[in-house]
């Protein structure tokens, strides 16, 4: 099921799509999927969405939502639900992947843009400084943020910004997603494909089967590893698509929604460096994800 969430305050709308496999966070931390940093009373992360699985609301422990003057620390999502946090209401729309409501999340976004009642959806704030993109990116998607994530990314490349644009498409493709893209442009290089050691093993088994056991083989295996190459950074971001940040006898700090991009744009970073010609080697890994963008999006929109 695919999500859209809106949210109005102080007069401003603020929206996110949250697709399957994905999760987005709320809060006024300026590191949330939809950050409210004007709103003194939501918690730096007040709920979270997941659609990993059933789509489920989720509020921080400390924190609750209100359906209808009712306090919920949890939710599962059924249907559209209308709530409130902090001083901020929240109105979710819930679509099936295989139905036409994509098409109309996508219209209805456009035209609350149009309208200059909202920034762009798929792109607000929050999430371009979670990219950590450059100064020239920032300024150049700056101008129109009407464009969707394939055409953010070629806007890039126009300009000569592939890193910018790796960044960008990391933190908006779903998580497998990612790292799928970021490992059929590593897998070309000699020095993987020769390379049958455990850390691979353990790549590829969880490529295959993203399940948490395999997750965890990926991290323990970085206990032994340099974070020098390619596959030392793409098992990092496997790692950080689950479990605790925190020691093992700690609380569980699930890690950011974030951090996974940020290794797989590492890891092709590095992979890159490797090459006769590196800005060639970056354009060719960006065309490649916009193409498996465009592939996702007209999946869910048939």
């Amino acid at each position: 099921m695919t999500v859209l969430l809106r949210c109005q305050h102080a007069g401003r709308t603020h929206q996110i799509v949250i697709r399957p496999g994905q999760v987005a966070n709320v809060g006024r931390n300026e590191w949330m999927e939809m950050c409210i940093a004007d709103d003194p009373e939501l918690h730096d992360q007040h709920f979270a969405i997941d659609c990993r699985n059933e789509p489920l609301l989720t509020a921080n422990p400390s924190a609750v939502v209100y359906v209808a003057g009712q306090p919920q620390s949890q939710i599962e999502l059924r249907g559209d639900l209308d709530f409130v946090a902090g001083c901020s209401v929240f109105k979710l729309s819930l679509t099936s992947a295989s139905s036409s409501g994509p098409q109309e999340l996508i219209t209805t976004a456009v035209k609350v843009v149009a309208t200059g009642t909202s920034e762009y959806f798929w792109f607000d704030e929050s999430k371009l400084k979670q990219c950590s993109l450059s100064a020239a990116a920032l300024a150049s998607l700056a101008a129109d943020h009407n464009l969707a994530p394939e055409v953010a990314a070629e806007h890039l490349l126009e300009r000569s910004l592939q890193l910018d644009a790796i960044r960008l498409l990391a933190q908006l493709l779903p998580h497998h997603t990612a790292i799928h893209w970021a490992h059929q442009c590593v897998s070309a290089n000699p020095g993987w494909s020769a390379n049958s050691d455990q850390p691979y093993r353990d790549f590829s088994s969880w490529l295959l089967e993203p399940t948490e056991p395999h997750r965890a083989a990926c991290q323990k295996v970085l206990m032994t590893r340099s974070m020098q190459d390619s596959i030392d950074w793409l098992l990092q971001a496997i790692a950080w698509t689950g479990g605790s940040l925190a020691p093992a006898d700690s609380p569980v700090v699930v890690p950011p929604e974030y951090l996974p991009a940020i290794a797989v744009a590492t890891a092709l970073q590095l992979d890159a460096a490797t090459r006769a010609d590196i800005a060639s080697a970056l354009t060719n890994f960006v065309q490649l994800a916009i193409d498996q963008f465009k592939d996702q999006m007209q999946r869910e929109l048939q």
